[in-house]
């Protein structure tokens, strides 16, 4: 990265090399055995500025490598290119530009960035001394309305945290403030005004938590249901969502009992790990994916062996240690724990004991 930006002489990249080489060979890495190390060099002149100037370096080229495949950083590069065409006399284009990304900024549920973009709109439009009234009443309506889902959206997401903290607490510590809002008759109307479908993703969330601790499980599989396929939609044109996606898919699979709705779960976990195989490995998140995985395989396979379904079982484990060779550094320890002892219970049923030893 220093060396396709950075036109100098390059003593930034001549302390990462030595601290790399440090790195390699095991030793400390502390600002004296690295001063040690490029003692006599021009760059143990200027060690101090150098290594500010690495360490932005490095939070420059990490956001340039992790940040090319994200939806936010393509509503970022499109405003500034619309810029750019504006300084070069191409307004029509310009205008097109930014009104394109615009949509997409709203489509995608990036309502600040948004917000941005109408700053350059209005900005724009300094110029032109023709715009009607009706048109910029117009616009201040729309930014109203951006702002509202801003609002809307927010207001969910710290309801969200207030409801969890509520349903991890003891029942005499819940105040009176938070009972106010932690009852299903308020979590209900908040999900039917949710106005964007990560806002509907949170209400549904917080109905949850009710759910599970004051209903039976039962109950939860619905509205579970319903918000997995509230951020499935979202997957046809971002993947914002797409690690909450996951996550609202493991509760709709935990919410199914393992015997009483066996052909759900295996048709539901396989089609989670389809969809986490096609997004997150194209969105460069393989921690995640792996997690998706995991989680999909191992609640199939759980729910063979609680159906004692010998002839699925067999077929399912060997999948399952493919998955553990490919997947298993991704998904942690507690993970690797509860995934190799279902492994290894899938090996006894068979009398496998070497294996499963």
């Amino acid at each position: 990265y220093a060396q396709k930006y950075d036109n100098t002489d390059n003593l930034c990249l001549t302390l990462f090399d030595a601290i790399n080489t440090a790195l390699r060979k095991g030793k400390p890495v502390d600002d004296a055995q690295i001063k040690q190390q490029i003692k006599g060099q021009p760059v143990a002149r200027y060690f101090v500025s150098a290594k500010n100037k690495l360490k932005n370096l490095l939070y420059d080229s990490l956001y340039d490598m992790h940040g090319r495949n994200t939806d936010e950083y393509q509503i970022i590069k499109q405003y500034r290119v619309a810029d750019i065409l504006r300084d070069k006399g191409l307004q029509a284009e310009a205008q097109k530009q930014l009104q394109n990304t615009m949509k997409a900024a709203l489509q995608k549920e990036y309502y600040t960035l948004w917000l941005d973009g109408f700053r350059y709109k209005v900005n724009y439009s300094i110029e032109d001394m023709t715009i009607p009234l009706a048109t910029l009443h117009e616009w201040m309506d729309e930014a109203a309305e951006v702002n509202n889902l801003l609002a809307n959206y927010t207001q969910r997401v710290l309801l969200n945290r207030l409801i969890y903290a509520a349903y991890i607490t003891g029942e005499d510590k819940i105040d009176n403030e938070t009972r106010r809002v932690f009852n299903e008759e308020y979590l209900q109307e908040l999900v039917q005004q949710s106005r964007s479908a990560y806002g509907k993703y949170l209400s549904l969330n917080c109905l949850l938590f009710y759910v599970a601790r004051y209903k039976t499980s039962n109950e939860s599989v619905a509205i579970a249901q319903q918000q997995k396929d509230v951020l499935q939609q979202t997957l046809e044109y971002t993947r914002r969502y797409a690690g909450e996606f996951f996550v609202a898919y493991q509760n709709y699979l935990n919410t199914l009992h393992p015997t009483e709705h066996l052909k759900q779960i295996v048709e539901s976990s396989k089609e989670m790990e389809a969809l986490a195989q096609k997004h997150l490995r194209y969105a460069g998140d393989k921690r995640i994916s792996a997690t998706a995985v995991y989680h999909a395989t191992m609640t199939r396979l759980n729910a063979y062996i609680e159906n004692n379904d010998l002839a699925a079982i067999s077929k399912e484990v060997v999948h399952a240690v493919e998955v553990y060779k490919k997947e298993g550094v991704g998904i942690g320890v507690p993970g690797q724990v509860v995934f190799l002892s279902l492994i290894k219970d899938s090996y006894f049923i068979f009398g496998h004991n070497h294996e499963a030893l």
